[in-house]
């Protein structure tokens, strides 16, 4: 009866592995745009950067049906389907009054991504207020609440620097003070948060970890790996964010998913991977890319970047940590409870099903 009770006990546990990594067969992607916010005396000016399959969410603009919007086509939209979406969604208040956000011009760029400049126009033309509200809603229907807006905002108190701040699900609102700056702990507090949500949600980085460790190791090989798998990514998340080196994102991605593959093919074949330190160190390197990419879009020559920088490698190392703290003791648990050679085999065929799936697509750009 035990026997049977430990096995009932596997086959759950392999099953919510495979479903749970299955549904997010389709890896991390936060769906990331940005946003400059003006503030001054005459009135507030937003350039907003926004990718096209954001836009093709919220309605029919793409008429042909070719994936591809036109600025005839999002010029036709924009007074019956785009302005009336940013109205019911993004608003800005000034000393707790309303004021509506206008789109006054769009444009497409080089980068498949569209421009917006937007502007709020004050009752008084002068500057008579001393607190900002932006309430943003976008987007977060259409991507089940993944999107987020990295927002740069400018105020006569912040004068050439820019604060940053993050839009997303959870932190819809920014409210701050014209006329006080920023503090740095809330802008470290915020990055941090995002760099244990980017790991936490990046899948593809999760079932690389997983197959890392899930042959057997000892608790040395376990911290020779994840010391090797910390530095390795550091390093190239600073030189990716600080545009020291780029590397194209399609090729970045399908390193990774090859890596997960590679790990899981050795797992399933090697019962021991000698000098797993070194692998996880070299393809480490790749993924601090992936982890860079959410960070592109920052200005370097701001005061706070490296704060931010810092703030968000700490994040993903507290994520990987939780990630490593919830894994290793589950493993350890399935070894005492069965055949940890068949578990060991089983977890890294489904690891490497999916890692070749995410390879397919991303060689191939096929959108699922």
């Amino acid at each position: 009866m035990e026997k049977t009770t430990k096995k009932i006990s596997i086959i759950f546990i392999m099953l919510s592995v495979f479903f749970t990594l299955s549904s997010a067969v389709t890896a991390h992607d936060l769906d990331a745009s940005y946003s400059i916010w003006s503030i001054k005396e005459d009135g507030i000016v937003i350039a907003m950067y926004l990718k096209q399959s954001l836009l093709m969410s919220i309605g029919d603009i793409d008429k042909n049906n070719d994936q591809v919007l036109t600025e005839k086509e999002l010029e036709d939209a924009l007074p019956t389907i785009i302005q009336p979406y940013f109205d019911s969604k993004l608003s800005v208040y000034l000393d707790g009054k309303k004021y509506p956000v206008v789109i006054n011009d769009i444009k497409t760029d080089e980068t498949g991504q569209v421009k917006f400049i937007c502007s709020v126009d004050y009752d008084e033309k002068r500057f008579n207020f001393t607190r900002v509200k932006i309430d943003y809603q976008l987007f977060y229907k259409e991507t089940n609440n993944g999107h987020q807006n990295f927002a740069y905002i400018s105020t006569p108190a912040t004068g050439d620097d820019l604060l940053d701040f993050i839009f997303d699900y959870n932190t819809p609102v920014w409210e701050g003070d014209v006329i006080k700056k920023a503090s740095l702990l809330n802008n470290i507090k915020q990055f941090v948060i995002l760099g244990i949500k980017h790991i936490l949600t990046g899948y593809d980085h999760i079932l690389f970890l997983l197959a890392l460790v899930v042959i057997s190791l000892s608790f040395k090989e376990v911290l020779q790996i994840i010391t090797s798998f910390t530095l390795a990514h550091s390093i190239t998340l600073f030189l990716a964010a600080l545009k020291i080196v780029n590397l194209n994102p399609r090729f970045v991605e399908s390193v990774i998913a090859l890596s997960i593959c590679y790990i899981a093919f050795e797992n399933m074949y090697f019962n021991k991977a000698h000098h797993r330190w070194s692998v996880a160190f070299g393809f480490g390197l790749i993924h601090g890319f992936g982890f860079a990419s959410i960070l592109q879009n920052f200005n370097i020559t701001r005061d706070n970047f490296i704060s931010s920088l810092l703030s968000f490698n700490a994040g993903v190392e507290l994520g990987q940590l939780t990630i490593f703290l919830v894994l290793l003791p589950v493993l350890w648990l399935l070894g005492k409870a069965t055949d940890y050679k068949k578990v060991s085999f089983s977890l890294s065929l489904v690891v490497f099903i999916l890692g070749f799936i995410w390879l397919v697509e991303r060689l191939f750009a096929i959108q699922v």
